[in-house]
């Protein structure tokens, strides 16, 4: 049940922001983007939280297998919100054409 309301949420309210924001890249510069940012997020909040010496200490954590299918993941979860974002703006937008040409 949680699952099925978190998909709601995520699809529903962040799908078209995502698909309007991220619809006009391709996808796999989605992909890479969001994977880049993520890593220079963890570097980024390294080094204001605890320092650059023990921010390189602790970086090769962040690229064991387990860390790069993580982060891989996500990054495929975005790139398929952006994907299913922009496929509902598209079919938006051919609605609001077809019920025009009804009209008039």
């Amino acid at each position: 049940m949680f699952g099925e309301i978190f998909s709601a949420l995520i699809g529903g309210l962040f799908g078209p922001v995502i698909g309007k924001i991220f619809g006009r890249f391709r996808p796999w510069k989605v992909f890479f983007v969001s994977l880049t940012s993520i890593y220079v997020g963890i570097f980024l909040m390294g080094l204001l939280g605890v320092g650059y010496r023990v921010t390189i200490a602790v970086i090769p954590q962040f690229f064991t297998p387990f860390a790069i299918i993580l982060f891989v993941a996500l990054s495929i979860g975005v790139t398929f919100i952006s994907v299913l974002g922009r496929a509902a703006i598209r079919n938006r937008k051919n609605e609001v054409e077809k019920t025009e040409e009804i009209e008039h």
